[in-house]
């Protein structure tokens, strides 16, 4: 299972995001929020590691094809890369680009912070209603 929080009538559980995307309605209509951690970049091209291996390839690629399956409404925030634009644009999801720079990071040494800093990062907003 990958480590995952999820939006259900109850507030945040941790846990995997199938059994929310899979699920039937219970009362009314569903809206999922999806925040998964961004690809990783090499030499400016996403590798497909996500976070050291808590987020894999293979848990954004199930995600990507039960966003393709399910009825419930959703929107998804990731970074902007050829791997996102391979799946999440080609399909033909709603989609814009939202370009940002970095305000916040975490403690690093100065040089690395003022680079974070200096960084402007495209985020796909990704929806499909």
């Amino acid at each position: 299972m990958a480590p995952f929080a999820i939006s259900t009538t109850n507030g945040i559980d941790p846990g995997d995001f199938e059994p929310v995307l899979t699920a039937p309605a219970a009362h009314g209509d569903v809206f999922c929020f999806i925040d998964p951690p961004y690809l990783i970049k090499t030499n400016g091209e996403a590798t497909g590691t996500f976070y050291e291996g808590l987020f894999t390839k293979k848990d954004h690629e199930r995600l990507f094809e039960l966003l393709k399956a399910t009825p419930h409404k959703w929107l998804l925030t990731i970074n902007r890369c050829k791997f996102t634009i391979d799946t999440y644009v080609a399909h033909g999801f709603n989609v814009i680009e939202n370009p940002w720079k970095y305000l916040g990071v975490p403690p690093m040494d100065p040089a690395r912070k003022a680079k974070r800093r200096a960084e402007k990062i495209i985020e796909l907003i990704v929806w499909n209603y």
